[in-house]
């Protein structure tokens, strides 16, 4: 089995492989995906520009910058 040509790890037993590359990519969707959802939770009460104002807030954009720099 290879999703993204890589090796799924099947068959090789509980403590028999190393861990693959799928836990990465899963990891990696689910920040991204945070990061997203950090933009739409700025705005409540059905406002609908989510980057209005977003330079006003040095704390926010310098955390979600960070965190795009980590990953």
């Amino acid at each position: 089995d290879r999703v993204f040509d890589i090796d799924s790890g099947r068959g090789m037993g509980e403590h028999g492989g190393l861990p693959t590359q799928h836990f990465t990519i899963i990891f990696n969707t689910f920040v991204m995906m945070t990061l997203f959802n950090e933009f739409n939770a700025r705005k409540i009460h059905g406002q609908r520009h989510v980057f209005q104002g977003i330079f006003t807030n040095p704390i926010f954009y310098s955390i979600w910058i960070g965190t795009c720099l980590s990953q």
